[in-house]
């Protein structure tokens, strides 16, 4: 939040942030005016918007920061990585389809996550399509603010952090197929 703020000319210490715990407790917080702004996900801000506030900042507008990943328990990396690879392949898939079909995503994206309406959809399309990296690694400077948010020193190398070879292998089985 403080780096949204900084980025957007407003100085942190003019603002008091408050941890308002679940999505419904920002929702309700802002409906009675509690606060002034909430961080949300899509589709709440699509319909708090439909209410009438206005979606101000988009943390991927804002800064490179990986928003998912997919956690595997370290035995089974060890015992079954190419089931984990498989996995990948499919998430990599995903990503591809989701990119390569444009006018297919709006309708499945109503389905997913229960829009009203197929406008929605679109918006939240628009909203969700450049956030997932084609290759399936974050880029360092994503990786190192994420770190930097967890407190990790800045000399710790990325390599050490994250190790991309299944996710990029699982990437090259796209390219040879």
């Amino acid at each position: 939040m403080q780096l949204i703020l900084e980025q957007s000319g407003v100085e942190p210490s003019e603002v008091k942030i408050r941890g308002l715990g679940s999505t419904a407790s920002g929702i309700a917080a802002l409906r009675n005016g509690t606060v002034d702004a909430a961080m949300l996900s899509i589709p709440h801000d699509l319909y708090l918007e439909r209410e009438g506030f206005k979606s101000l900042v988009y943390v991927k507008d804002v800064l490179e920061f990986p928003l998912a990943g997919i956690v595997v328990h370290s035995d089974r990396l060890r015992d079954r990585p190419d089931e984990v690879t498989k996995v990948l392949t499919g998430v990599l898939r995903g990503i591809r389809y989701t990119k390569m079909y444009r006018d297919e995503m709006p309708p499945l994206l109503k389905d997913f996550l229960g829009l009203e309406s197929l406008d929605m959809a679109k918006k939240a399309y628009e909203r969700l399509r450049d956030i997932w990296p084609s290759s399936g690694v974050a880029s360092d400077k994503g990786l190192r603010t994420a770190a930097n948010l967890a407190q990790v020193p800045s000399t710790f190398p990325l390599d050490k952090l994250a190790n991309w070879s299944l996710v990029k292998k699982a990437g090259a089985s796209l390219r040879d197929n």
